[in-house]
C-alpha cells in the first residue's frame, strides 16, 4: 500500500524525506527577515534612540497603530531589535517553518505566517492600550513591538494541529503514526520552551507574550480548519481552503479598520508628543544625516 506523506508524493521511507523544494518558502522568509535587519541597522537607524529608530522603520506602537497607522501591524513583523532577537527568531522559523511547510503546503503556510503575524501585532497593540487605560503611567509609555515571533508561533500552532489530525488519519500506517507522534511531542516541547524563555524578568521586561500567545492561538485555529476541510494529505490549496483564507482575511480587515482609527484624545495627544520627540532628535542630526 502506498502511503503518501506531506513531504512529497512518494512511498513513505523509514523517516520523512525533507526535500529542498519543500523548504524554499521557509528559507526565503528567513533570508527576508535577515535582509530587512541589515537594512534596518545600516540605513534606517539615524537617531540616537533605538526605540525611535524602530518606530521610524515601521515598528508598531499602539499610539500610532490604533490612530491610523494600521500598516505597522505588517511592517513590524519584519523588524528586530538586535542580532540576538533576529537569531532566535530565524532559528525558530527554520524549525517550525520547515515542518509547517511540509505539512500544509506553501500557500497555506504563507497565509498562516502573514495572518498570524498581523493578528498578533494587532492584539498586542490593543492589549497595551487597555493596560495603559487600566494602569495609567505618569509619563508616556513608548513600547515598540517588532519581530516575527507572533507569526512563528502561528506556524507552530498550525503544525501541532496538523500533526494531531495526521495521527488520527485512518489511512496512516502504524509506523507513520508513531513518527507523527514523536514529531508532535517535539513541537510541543519546543513551544513550551519558547513560552518559558519569553517570560519577562528584570533584565527583559518588555517581552511581548501577548503577541506570542495570540499568534499561537490563531495559527492553531487555522491549522485545525485547514486540516478539517482539506485533510492532512492535501498540500495544494483547494476551494474550501481558499474560502477559509478569504473569510479570515475579511474578518481581520474588518477588525483592523474598526479598531485602528481611534480619535481618542489621549491617544492622539500621546501620538503628537512622540512625534515631537522624534522631530527634536531629527533636528539635532547633522545636515547630511537628515537627508538620508
Amino acid at each position: 500500500m502506498n502511503n503518501i506523506n506531506p513531504w512529497g508524493d512518494v512511498v513513505l521511507p523509514s523517516r520523512p524525506e525533507y526535500r529542498l523544494s519543500a523548504m524554499l518558502l521557509t528559507f526565503f522568509l528567513a533570508l527576508l527577515n535577515t535582509g530587512v535587519y541589515i537594512w534596518q541597522v545600516n540605513y534606517a537607524s539615524p537617531l540616537a534612540d533605538q526605540v525611535y529608530n524602530m518606530l521610524l522603520a515601521g515598528g508598531s506602537v499602539y499610539q500610532f497603530s490604533l490612530t491610523g497607522d494600521w500598516w505597522r501591524y505588517a511592517t513590524s513583523t519584519l523588524l528586530h531589535s538586535d542580532p540576538l532577537h533576529l537569531g532566535i527568531n530565524v532559528i525558530a522559523l527554520l524549525v517550525f517553518g520547515i515542518n509547517c511547510e511540509a505539512l500544509t503546503g506553501k500557500v497555506r503556510m504563507l497565509f498562516i505566517y502573514l495572518f498570524t503575524g498581523i493578528a498578533a501585532s494587532f492584539t498586542s497593540a490593543l492589549w497595551q492600550a487597555a493596560q495603559n487605560d487600566m494602569f495609567p503611567l505618569s509619563g508616556i509609555s513608548v513600547i515598540v513591538g517588532v519581530g516575527a515571533s507572533g507569526a512563528i508561533m502561528g506556524l507552530a500552532g498550525a503544525t501541532v494541529m496538523y500533526l494531531i489530525r495526521a495521527r488520527k488519519d485512518p489511512s496512516v500506517s502504524v509506523a507513520d503514526s508513531l513518527r507523527y507522534k514523536n514529531l508532535l511531542i517535539t513541537m510541543i516541547v519546543l513551544i513550551v520552551l519558547s513560552v518559558l524563555s519569553a517570560v519577562p524578568d528584570d533584565e527583559e521586561p518588555v517581552t511581548d507574550n501577548v503577541a506570542h500567545f495570540s499568534g499561537l492561538i490563531c495559527g492553531a485555529v487555522l491549522g485545525w480548519l485547514y486540516s478539517a476541510v482539506s485533510g492532512v494529505r492535501n498540500r495544494k490549496m483547494d476551494r474550501r481552503s481558499w474560502l477559509i483564507s478569504a473569510a479570515a482575511t475579511g474578518l481581520l480587515i474588518l477588525l483592523l479598520f474598526t479598531c485602528s482609527s481611534s480619535r481618542e484624545q489621549q491617544l492622539l495627544f500621546e501620538r503628537e508628543r512622540i512625534l515631537e520627540d522624534i522631530a527634536v532628535q531629527t533636528d539635532a542630526l547633522p545636515s547630511g544625516q537628515k537627508n538620508n
